[in-house]
Order: structure tokens, then sequence, then C-alpha cells
């Protein structure tokens, strides 16, 4: 076995990999490894890990990965005196709680929560400054950014160039300041997969989604009157609307509530109890009358829609729905009924040059389906496509490898997964990250259908 070790940066460990097996006609090999890479965390500062890989071939590797200082010549001492240095590394890695992952296999993704003012989110695969999901190994947690610095291509393939496509869900508040931003998007395409409605708040299980522009009005008026119209309304809500948030900074301030943090919906009562009926009227009725201006589709448990590019949309309260996305984190908003904490006024302006015409909403293509399973595409966009899959009960699906990396998320109760080397049993609304070269069995041992969602880049 030969024993290397590399101090250079990120973007230069796989070209070094690549090097090693060049001049070694593909014998296995230790690589020590002493880099720095962008922590999101901090703003993109650059940060050391260090890192230690035992490549046998291209497919049977293992990697760890540790922000701490590790003893690499003690390391490579114990490793040289054993028959099985590839178990003895992952010995060493467990007893140190060292995160590694190993070539061909699934690794479950642990989310984060990102509180918002209509709700939550919680991210699967975020990398950004206000969080990073990780992926959870035998021995301890990878912060996902390093998916992306080490090893691209043999854990991301013909995508390792791009960024992870962005899974994460969404849960609006129960209250009408759960409705999301009006909103569109430049750069961003996304899917939503709504997973439950509130049935307290929607009796008919039905949600309206504010979606394009009122049709109606916009035949009636002209694109330029409709616009125009808009904004002066924006613009005369907006006034009303700052002179009430200055009202709840005061009574923040007062319940000694941060000014800058998310409401819960206990402090949002306890706000909005304090101003007067007359004030939260005239605001839900101007707010109203904006929202007139977009289009609405019903929602229900199961809906899929595709938000394509300048295309204003906001969700409603009640609903809880599972989004995939390209990793742009970028939004224009058009309006919203309470304060933005993120940025400093909305982009009415802005958002309404740039506004687009939506679409026609089509039902999901179906790929193939026979006894044992259905496979529907529901959305192929310029940078990724997702795919839902039913197994039928007492069968099991084949998930083949693929040049590309893949993220599943599972929409039933449960999920059985094996591969070649392990298996996992997957709850409800828990995810995986599926490196390329790996194949996956999803077996349904239950009386009723499982299901599941596929998102992966298209090359």
């Amino acid at each position: 076995m030969f024993t290397y070790h590399v101090r250079c940066r990120h973007t230069d460990i796989e070209k070094n990999v690549d090097l090693i097996i060049r001049q070694n006609s593909f014998a296995p090999f230790l690589l020590t490894i002493e880099s720095k890479c962008p922590m999101p965390q901090k703003n993109d500062r650059q940060g050391i890990f260090y890192g230690v890989l035992f490549y046998l071939t291209e497919k049977k590797w293992v990697l760890g990965i540790s922000e701490k200082m590790m003893d690499f010549s003690t390391l490579c001492k114990k490793l040289l005196q054993t028959s099985k240095p590839k178990e003895k590394l992952i010995n060493i890695f467990e007893i140190e709680g060292i995160a590694y992952l190993e070539s061909s296999k699934p690794y479950r993704l642990s989310p984060i929560e990102i509180r918002k003012p209509w709700g939550k989110e919680v991210w699967y695969t975020g990398i950004e400054k206000r969080g990073v999901s990780s992926l959870k190994t035998p021995s301890g947690f990878l912060p996902l950014h390093y998916v992306n610095a080490v090893l691209p291509k043999r854990l991301k393939g013909s995508a390792f160039d791009n960024d992870i496509i962005l899974l994460k869900t969404l849960k609006t508040k129960s209250s009408i300041y759960g409705d999301l931003y009006i909103e569109l998007h430049r750069k961003k395409e996304e899917v939503y997969v709504v997973d439950s409605i509130d049935p307290k708040i929607y009796k008919n299980k039905e949600a309206p989604l504010l979606y394009g522009a009122n049709e109606a009005m916009l035949k009636k008026m002209g694109i330029d009157s409709y616009k125009k119209l808009l904004l002066n309304e924006i613009n005369f809500y907006e006034k009303n609307r700052e002179q009430l948030d200055i009202q709840i900074d005061g009574l923040r301030k007062k319940e000694k509530i941060h000014p800058e943090t998310c409401l819960s919906e206990k402090e949002e009562e306890l706000l909005y109890g304090q101003i007067s009926k007359e004030s939260l009227q005239k605001d839900i009725k101007d707010y109203q009358k904006i929202r007139s201006f977009f289009g609405k589709i019903p929602l229900k448990e199961g809906s899929v829609i595709r938000i394509e590019k300048g295309v204003p949309h906001s969700i409603p309260h009640g609903v809880h729905v599972v989004e995939f996305q390209n990793a742009h984190y970028e939004r224009k908003i058009i309006a919203f009924n309470q304060k933005v904490l993120t940025q400093k006024g909305w982009d009415t302006k802005e958002a309404l040059e740039v506004m687009k015409k939506p679409v026609p909403l089509s039902g999901p293509n179906i790929f193939y389906e026979d006894d044992s399973y259905i496979e529907r595409e529901l959305a192929k966009f310029e940078d990724y496509a997702v795919d839902e899959i039913v197994v039928h009960s007492g069968y099991r699906h084949v998930n083949y490898a693929a040049d590309y990396y893949q993220i599943l998320y599972c929409l039933g109760d449960f999920l059985e997964i094996e591969t070649e080397m392990d298996s996992m049993m997957l709850q409800r609304s828990e995810a995986v990250f599926i490196p390329i070269e790996t194949t996956i069995t999803i077996y349904n041992s239950q009386l009723s259908d499982v299901r599941f969602l596929i998102a992966y880049p298209n090359i």
C-alpha cells in the first residue's frame, strides 16, 4: 500500500487523487489531506479541514473528514501494521468520532430548521450562511459542503460542478400571517408536492395557492394598466403596513421579544391582540385587494405545482409542502402582510418588470406502469428533474446506479431500502443522498402502496 500526503486547495484534491491513480496503475493507496474550503456559515471564509482517503478501486474507497487536526503519522503506522487497512481505518474513525463516507452507499440527510415569519422551512440539502445540512454517517455528521469540496466527481458524478439540488419542506402557520410572501424568482425553478392541508382551516381540504396573474383582470385591463394599478395598490398598502409594523416593533420591545426573530403563533397572537381591531381589519381588507390581482389554484393533498421563473406565487397558510429547487437563494418580493426580516422593503417594481405569464399546468407524465410500480415525472427543469415512484404492496423497485447523484424523499409511513452492502429503514419525511454508482432496492412489505420522490440533475 502506497501512502501520500497533500496540502492543497480543496479544488485540487480530486486532481491529486486522479494523478496518483494514473501513476500507480490503480494500486491501493492511502492519502492524507490538509486543505481549506469556504465555510458557508462564516460568510464563506476559508476554514481548515483534514481528510484521509483509503482507495482500493474506483468503486471501493472510504473517506474520513474532520475539522480537528489528525495525527497522520500514527494513523499511517497503524494501517501499515494490519492486513485489513480499510476495516482498521473505519474502526479508527468510529473510535475518534470522525465522519466518514464509503463509496456506493446512500446516506441519510440530517436536516436543519429555519424559522420564517410565515412558519418554518426544513432544509435537507441546504448549504448557506443561515445553516448547513449534513449527511449522517456511522460515526458522526458530515456538513454537506464537504461533498462539494473534497471528492465531488466521485460523489456527485457528471453534476460535480453544480450546486446540490435543494430539498426542503415548508410548513405555514395556521393564521392569516402564515401566507408566504407574494413573490417570484428570476433564476430559481421549484416544484411543490402538497403533503398535508389543515382540515380545521379548510373544511373541503382545498387551499388556494396564488399563482400567476388574475387572467380576467389581465384580459380586461391589459398588461400595462394591470401592472400600473397593482403597483399603486401595493405602494398604498406598503405605507399603511409600515405604520402597523412600527406598532408591532414597539410591542416587541415591550414584551421583550427580539426585533429580528420570527414570531411564534403565540407571540403573534399576543402582539396583534394589542392592536385595534379597526387597524387589523383595514390591513386584512387592503391586503386581500392586492391578492385579488393574482390567480388562484386549489391545492389538495398530493397536488403537484411547478413554479417557473418569473411567475408570481404564494403558498397559503395551513399547508405543508415538499419543495425541490435549484440552489439559487434569491427571490423578488411583490408584497407581504408583515415585516420582512431578511431585507429592507420589497422588490415590487423590479418584480413586476420581469413578471411572466405561467405555462398552463398539466398532470404528471407517466414513465412506466406495471403490476409492481408506477413512475411519474413531476417536473423537468433546465437544471434538475423530479419523479414520483409508487411501489405496490408486496413488490419492490430497483433504482439503478447512475453517473449522477440522486436525492430520495419518503412520502409514505416508511421505506425499506437495501444496497449491496447494507440496509436502512426510512421513516416518513426522511431523505437520503444517493451518490453515483449506487444501486438501491426499495421493498414494500406494507398492505398499502408506498410513495417516494427522486430528484436528480438534468444533465
